[in-house]
């Protein structure tokens, strides 16, 4: 979708905050040289056409989530230049962005909305981030009353902001129950800001709203948030910013206090907590949203529990859905069960294996059968793709297998996706060289010998397939540790790729 097909309203203002948050957060990194970005002019929308200073951005947002190492530092020709914007699309798509009518054509001519609306995403992204337990982990003094860790842990980070903010206003018999519209006032703002600075702020709500925000955005600088946000935004209740605001002032000051016992807990719990578990849900939430479900999908666990989002992803894989027996607004438990019970049937219908697992299991929110659920429809539809380019065959996965092989000479080829070439990376690389000769940087490759070498070896794997434009939802984890469907997957979706560019 171009910009000037739309009729969406461009936000200026907004354009020039993103702007001043590009200047400060990037302001040591590789792409220094290209800041400051004037924000009262158009320059951003050239600045990022060649994708690094949006690369470093999302290395910045979720650290880890993009090997700079796959990025051509000075694209020489389009097609470099396009292998960029590759790697930055998969990688958004990857840490949680909807990308819906925004591609690398939009970055690339300048698009206004799109690229305001994708450095909203990341943005938004980087500063929700760092609000959990694992990173801070006194958060736990937030936990309500016979709630468990792992419930909490679940939480998204805009609500564990908002109890937070409740958390210290609360002294002053304060409370709000949104981050938007209660907070515009400014007087909320100001009394959460004299108390994280510990009363070292003087406490004022005197003055037109404009004043007040002003005097928070000033006195939010003296605890180390810089200013990328105008008083205007907060004033008006503008959700975006007084969401950005707001997690800026908790990523500078949290100012929580927990009892050592309480912290002793967490902590023990957190040890066989499985992270890797939780960045899976949030991939497969990702692959979800970005399949074209209408609602964005936070949690697994609950926001699949009406079935209207399985619906719509099942329908954007070639299912029939007959939407006049769908329930659309369930008010009631009943009609939820029977949104999920068309889901499963039509997955039945349509040969999708989901073996032992009733409406209830999806409705209760029962993970590891809805990560079950989900992880065939993935499946599923890379195979349906592959099928479309072997003449409708019908293609499983030691299909899969066998193609990956008759791209590799003997010496490269391995009888599973869970082999010691499959761990260390060497098996995709091959596939790389033969695949995508150019792609490679064969310096960034290292022997994969040891467990630090495996986990580099995985993490450039990830970021040299998005940028030859595979849309991937593996883990790197999932490599190293031989994972075989996700790995079966890897290698599905290069091959997919390959077709395509073939096809084009």
């Amino acid at each position: 979708m171009s910009a000037h097909k739309t009729t969406h309203h461009f936000d200026e203002i907004a354009k020039q905050s993103f702007v001043n948050f590009c200047n400060i957060v990037l302001e040591d990194s590789a792409v220094a040289d290209r800041l400051p970005i004037n924000p009262e002019d158009d320059s951003i929308f050239t600045a990022v056409s060649d994708g690094l200073i949006l690369a470093h951005l999302i290395a910045y947002a979720v650290p880890e989530s993009i090997d700079v190492r796959a990025l051509n530092e000075n694209p020489k020709n389009v097609w470099e230049n396009a292998e960029n914007l590759n790697l930055v699309i998969e990688s958004a798509r990857a840490i949680g962005t909807r990308l819906l009518g925004i591609g690398q054509e939009d970055i690339a001519n300048g698009s206004k909305l799109q690229i305001n609306s994708l450095l909203w995403q990341i943005i938004r992204i980087g500063v929700l981030n760092r609000i959990n337990v694992k990173k801070i982990p006194t958060l736990v003094a937030l936990l309500e009353e016979g709630e468990d860790f792992e419930k909490f842990l679940s939480l998204p980070p805009e609500d564990i902001l908002l109890r937070w903010v409740n958390y210290h206003i609360s002294e002053y018999n304060l409370s709000v129950s949104n981050l938007e519209g209660d907070l515009k006032s400014g007087g909320v703002l100001a009394h959460l800001i004299h108390k994280i600075s510990k009363g070292s702020i003087p406490l004022s709500t005197v003055g037109t709203p404009i004043e007040i925000q002003t005097m928070n955005v000033d006195n939010a600088e003296t605890l180390g948030v810089r200013k990328y946000i105008f008083p205007e935004q907060l004033a008006s209740g503008n959700p975006r910013f007084c969401l950005a605001f707001t997690a800026s002032l908790f990523n500078a000051a949290p100012c929580l206090e927990v009892e050592e016992d309480d912290l002793e807990a967490l902590m023990s719990f957190l040890k066989d907590f499985d992270f890797v578990g939780s960045r899976r849900e949030r991939t497969y939430a990702s692959w979800m949203s970005n399949m074209g479900a209408s609602a964005t999908i936070k949690d697994i666990s609950t926001d699949l529990q009406d079935g209207i989002a399985l619906l719509e992803v099942v329908e954007k894989m070639g299912y029939e859905i007959n939407w006049d027996q769908v329930d659309k607004k369930p008010r009631n438990n009943f009609a939820k069960l029977g949104n999920i019970e068309m889901f499963l049937e039509i997955c039945s219908q349509n040969r999708i294996r989901i073996m032992g697992i009733g409406p209830q299991d999806i409705f209760e929110g029962k993970k590891q059968a809805i990560i079950g659920v989900l992880w065939q429809l993935m499946a599923k539809s890379a195979l349906n793709f592959l099928s479309e380019f072997a003449g409708g065959r019908k293609v499983t996965e030691r299909d899969v297998l066998n193609m990956c092989n008759d791209k590799l000479p003997e010496e490269d080829r391995i009888t599973s996706f869970t082999k010691d070439s499959v761990k260390n990376g060497h098996f995709y690389f091959a596939l790389f060289r033969n695949l995508f000769p150019k792609a490679l940087n064969n310096n960034a490759i290292v022997a994969g010998e040891t467990d630090e070498e495996k986990e580099q070896n995985a993490k450039y794997v990830l970021s040299v397939a998005r940028k030859v434009g595979a849309q991937i939802f593996t883990l790197w984890e999932d490599i190293v540790e031989g994972s075989k469907k996700p790995c079966m997957m890897l290698g599905a979706a290069l091959i997919m790729q390959s077709m395509k560019n073939e096809a084009e």
